[in-house]
């Protein structure tokens, strides 16, 4: 096990003080509040509310069982608001006495404009969201990508490579050093070039709820996370006795995409089920200067889910779905996507023991086949070229394929002493094998090489974790986790260069500690401030390792790259500082960062000899170096009137790759949002109009070809309506004024050097019928 670095060290001296500043704040004689959330329809426990005191900081979220608490509230009269995407929000005045427990049974009726709505939030490094007003949070039912819908939320962005599959990056942090959690399910890459990011597995109508994390804080979620995104699906109603089902389809004018999805849900005895289907297809758009850019996709995919309760606390579930892609434009590669294919089957055994000290247990075990085939037809190397070498067309293909499996298995104890302890293990392990053939192909038809891409490589991460949570008084909460993890990577098959220039030393084995710690301090019914910090590794992943001169999709250069087998893994040490505060009418909150990378996996220029004709001169190759980075995302709200909110939010991040003593690759700008969204309480109908600035960007990655973008302002206008009780209507404008604009973080096309431009002005529309 590599030594325990200096970071590492400064950040346990930095928990140890804050932990003995927590323990010596004397407690006094505050009550609390505990009881269940339900479904008043069919009883079904809702897990993922959030229950929270008006015009204080004191919340909670419900778990699994409906289950919520909040303790340490001071004695005296409140108002609890419990609110949850596609329900009324629920209130209702509560009194609390000292030394007691107030327990409430609530049943929440859905909402008067539920429109199949996702909810995208940040949750604090102690993994709770931010409290607040219910508008300040991101309600977006109409989005063809995850990637897309995560650029609203301050602090993330994402990377566009083609129509769909955009990339997210999250302060700085991108692909691999990103955990992404789909119901408990490690989802990975089918594809080297990453034209498919894992989010892109799953169709957005699937999606309940996005939660991200920014930074090393969500250990109990999976290993060599920097930061991390968890994704719930929707799931099977527990208590409906009939058949439901819900019908939708939209339009996106300029994209010429057309959405439609339909779902079947209900239970027969103890049996639950959901069938759910979804088909998209797209073309080429205009950017804001009446460019084409190519864009054309084709998506299909069917998913299932049976569930088994074996008592009204113990249930099985079996889940499993195929996605197909074809015939994907990716602008900003070499190759086009001839085809995504990917098979997912899930098994969840849940059991939970209500006011009991074991709480709930949780098994998940899965499987994933990921098959992608890319080729380079449309692209200009399918075509003959008298000025290049060679001059003949060539036929270029790359197949390659992912299996990984994994599980996880999670006991949460919750005691009346006010604490509560997680604990548990999990694993996944990731084959990846991949070939690129390159054939002449004119009259003259000729294989002029295959190599490999991926050789046979694995990847195996198994750890265990265990995360506490304690009230020491009514000011203070501490929370920490930790874990532990072997780390394994290995590879079959490698080509001689790769062995005379490299080495043929390809096993890796590694341990990994990783540990993060907060302190949350109420300091009064309005105003709290958290304090957290991470540290966490990350193995480095099989192009880092293994590649035997292939592009990398981590640089803005088309240039080949080389593995290195003896990288050691990346280290994360973050610090943050959050403030909060809340009122009836105002919240706010800010949330500065400060982040080192041990062993930072870059980019250094070597004097190999390229592969191919084509590519540039330069050969890079993987390097260990140092990087930093520091910046800060806020939020607010205030509430101009019951039904007329007024948000508010910014971001700003600063990197530095200390090696190559330049900026970080892909430092998305300073930006400015705002929103002004109507939605009458009780009413059927919202109105939100939205506007974004982005400032220029010239703090580039000059050795890696990155360039400089332009600042612009792009505005947005939604709306919704529902008609009657189960029929509703959503239509709005994204970019109004048809401005052109680049994000910072887009691939630039291969051929031209140019970067990807986003889409014009588009018109939506979109009619959600349920049954």
């Amino acid at each position: 096990m590599k030594h325990v670095n200096k970071s590492f060290i400064n950040t346990t001296i930095f928990l140890s003080i804050f932990l003995m500043l927590s323990v010596v704040t004397q407690a006094q004689n505050p009550g609390s509040i505990s009881g269940t959330i339900k479904n008043s329809e069919t009883g079904q426990a809702l897990s993922g509310a959030s229950i929270g005191l008006l015009n204080t900081v004191k919340g909670a979220i419900s778990e699994t069982d409906g289950a919520f608490r909040i303790q340490q509230v001071s004695p005296g009269e409140y108002v609890l608001k419990v609110s949850f995407v596609g329900y009324i929000t629920y209130t209702q005045k509560v009194s609390v006495e000292s030394d007691q427990t107030l327990t409430l049974d609530i049943v929440l009726r859905v909402g008067a404009t539920n429109l199949d709505e996702v909810t995208v939030t940040a949750l604090k490094p102690s993994l709770k969201p931010e409290t607040g007003l219910e508008s300040a949070k991101i309600k977006e039912s109409n989005f063809r990508d995850a990637g897309d819908v995560l650029r609203l939320l301050q602090g993330v962005s994402a990377v566009r490579r083609g129509p769909v599959g955009l990339d997210p990056v999250v302060r700085g942090m991108r692909e691999t050093q990103i955990g992404t959690f789909i119901d408990g399910t490690r989802m990975f890459t089918a594809g080297p070039g990453r034209m498919d990011s894992p989010l892109s597995h799953y169709d957005p109508t699937m999606f309940q709820s996005i939660e991200v994390v920014k930074g090393p804080y969500a250990l109990t979620w999976g290993g060599g996370a920097f930061s991390a995104i968890k994704v719930t699906t929707k799931d099977i109603p527990q208590d409906t006795k009939k058949i439901q089902g819900t019908v939708s389809g939209g339009f996106d004018s300029n994209l010429n995409a057309f959405e439609s999805s339909a779902a079947l849900y209900g239970r027969s005895g103890k049996f639950g089920y959901r069938v759910q289907g979804a088909w998209r297809t797209g073309d080429d758009y205009k950017d804001g200067d009446g460019q084409e850019v190519p864009a054309d996709f084709l998506s299909r995919e069917i998913r299932a889910k049976i569930k088994y309760d074996f008592s009204p606390r113990s249930s099985l579930a079996l889940s499993g779905g195929l996605q197909f892609q074809d015939d994907i434009d990716y602008p900003g590669r070499l190759l086009t996507a001839e085809l995504f294919d990917v098979k997912n089957l899930a098994a969840n055994w849940k059991v939970n023991f209500p006011n009991k000290l074991l709480r709930n247990l949780d098994v998940n075990f899965y499987v994933n086949h990921l098959e992608h085939k890319m080729n380079n037809e449309g692209k200009p190397t399918a075509e003959a070229n008298p000025n290049r070498v060679p001059p003949f067309p060539l036929k270029i293909a790359v197949e390659t394929e992912n299996q990984i499996i994994g599980g996880r298995i999670g006991v949460k104890l919750v005691s009346d002493k006010n604490w509560d302890l997680e604990f548990g293990s999990d694993f996944y392990s990731s084959n990846r094998i991949a070939f690129r053939s390159i054939d002449r192909n004119d009259d003259q038809p000729m294989q002029l090489f295959r190599d490999i891409v991926w050789p046979d490589a694995t990847t195996s991460v198994g750890g265990l974790f265990a995360r506490t949570e304690i009230t020491v008084s009514d000011i203070t909460t501490l929370s920490g986790a930790v874990r532990f993890d072997l780390l394994k990577s290995k590879a079959d098959t490698i080509s001689q260069f790769f062995v005379s220039n490299v080495g043929e030393a390809l096993d890796r084995s590694e341990n990994g500690l990783s540990g993060s710690f907060t302190v949350n301090f109420a300091l009064d019914n309005h105003w709290s401030v958290s304090l957290g910090a991470g540290s966490s590794v990350r193995m480095p992943d099989p192009l880092e390792l293994y590649s035997d001169r292939f592009p990398s999709s981590r640089a803005q250069t088309s240039a080949e790259f080389v593995g290195n087998p003896t990288l050691d893994p990346e280290r994360t040490n973050q610090f943050d500082l959050w403030i909060e505060s809340n009122y009836a009418k105002f919240s706010f909150s800010v949330n500065p960062f400060i982040q080192f990378i041990d062993d930072y996996v870059t980019l250094q220029a070597t004097n190999l000899q390229k592969r191919l004709p084509l590519s540039p001169n330069t050969v890079y190759q993987y390097v260990n170096g140092e990087a930093k980075f520091y910046g800060v995302d806020f939020s607010s709200a205030y509430s101009i009137n019951p039904a007329l909110t007024l948000s508010l939010t910014g971001q700003y991040l600063w990197g530095e790759d200390e090696l190559l003593n330049e900026p970080a690759l892909g430092v998305y700008p300073f930006s400015l949002g705002s929103s002004l969204r109507w939605e009458p309480v009780n009413k059927t109908y919202f109105v939100e109009v939205h506007g974004k600035y982005t400032g220029e960007q010239d703090r580039v990655a000059i050795t890696r070809a990155e360039l400089t973008t332009d600042d612009y302002f792009v505005f947005d206008l939604k709306s919704g309506i529902r008609l009657k009780e189960n029929l509703s209507l959503q239509a709005g404008i994204i970019n109004l004024f048809d401005t052109f604009y680049v994000n910072h973080l887009n691939s630039k096309n291969p051929f031209t050097g140019q970067p990807i431009s986003e889409p014009g002005r588009i018109a939506y529309f979109d009619v959600i019928f349920k049954f």
